[in-house]
């Protein structure tokens, strides 16, 4: 897919956040519990999610992205060290996008934790323990974003934020 239907301004406008264990199950199955976990788009929980502003994710045509933040928005939030912080710490990055979709990449990763290509998703974290997936897609007008987070290959947390164009 390309990333030219992204291009523009995006106004967060809700959020929602759920947990889940991942089953602890033997080899394969687990590793595709894991992988189903982190491409997971929870489109399900966009009605349930709660109104909320304060950020702005701006994509340009050249694949770049940066956020902006105003106040404190209600969100769940992971930084680019892979911490789960209190408050929305905004970065920058690039767009990537592979046969599982549309990802963003943040630019400060710390070299121990570079993103690897596990699980068939571009992911934006990892450190063998945090492992982050944040993908981005289009519902009618809407931006919508999934962050899926694997701890210790044994619990997902799934964050979906969405915007609507400035």
């Amino acid at each position: 897919m390309s990333i030219e239907s992204f291009v523009g301004t995006w106004l967060l406008v809700s959020s929602i956040s759920v947990s889940s264990e991942i089953a602890q199950e033997p080899g394969a199955v687990r590793h595709d519990k894991i992988k189903s976990g982190l491409r997971g788009a929870g489109q399900e929980l966009i009605e349930k999610a709660k109104p909320t502003s304060g950020l702005a994710l701006t994509i340009d045509d050249n694949g770049e992205f940066k956020e902006e933040k105003e106040g404190e928005p209600q969100v769940k939030w992971f930084d680019t060290d892979g911490v789960l912080t209190p408050k929305v710490v905004p970065f920058s990055g690039v767009v990537r996008a592979n046969k599982s979709g549309v990802f963003l990449q943040a630019d400060d990763i710390p070299s121990w934790a570079a993103p690897t290509d596990r699980y068939s998703v571009i992911l934006r974290f990892d450190d063998g323990d945090t492992t982050i997936s944040d993908q981005i897609y289009l519902i009618d007008d809407k931006l919508v974003r999934t962050v899926n987070v694997v701890t210790d290959e044994a619990y997902l947390d799934r964050t979906v934020i969405v915007y609507s164009r400035l």
